[in-house]
């Protein structure tokens, strides 16, 4: 299996696999956690869409929600339910059902989430998952003979 024989058709194999895993997602799910905008779109089609909104900004408070864009300020639209003490620029996330009459959001209750150090909590999870890619990199290279023989990786110590 790990050999490099019929090293094309595994290729090929593998490639339409996963080809055929993204096909059959897209055709499954199309309309899994749409994008608000695309729900304001075409409300008819995502009347009742349960939604996830992650990293949007409050551009303006009302007395039973906010409304919220899109970090480039290019879309807009009105989030009703219970929020905590936001101020207007807070980035927020929270689960919601889209509402096609009025173009709404009905937040989901204790979903909302006011995220102010988001991007400090970024920068570290990054730094984190570069740190592991090195040490395991790492370990692989010690571990193993740099070079290939046979289309395996040889352990350092054997004769093979």
């Amino acid at each position: 299996m790990f050999s490099n024989r019929f090293y094309f058709l595994k290729l090929f194999t593998a490639a339409a696999l996963v080809w055929l895993a993204c096909y059959y997602n897209y055709r499954q799910h199309w309309g899994f956690n749409p994008a608000f905008w695309r729900c304001q779109a075409a409300p008819q089609d995502y009347h009742g869409a349960k939604l996830w909104i992650v990293h949007v900004v409050v551009s303006k408070i009302l007395p039973d929600g906010v409304v919220i864009s899109t970090p480039g300020k290019d879309h807009h639209i009105e989030a009703r339910g219970q929020v905590p003490p936001v101020a207007v620029g807070d980035p927020v996330s929270f689960l919601c059902t889209f509402r096609r009459q009025g173009s709404y959001l009905d937040i989901t209750p204790g979903t909302f989430h006011v995220m102010r150090h988001y991007s400090l909590k970024r920068a570290v999870m990054e730094v984190a998952s570069i740190l592991v890619f090195i040490f395991a990199l790492i370990l692989l290279l010690t571990s193993y003979e740099n070079k290939v023989h046979g289309g395996i990786f040889v352990p350092k110590g054997t004769s093979r």
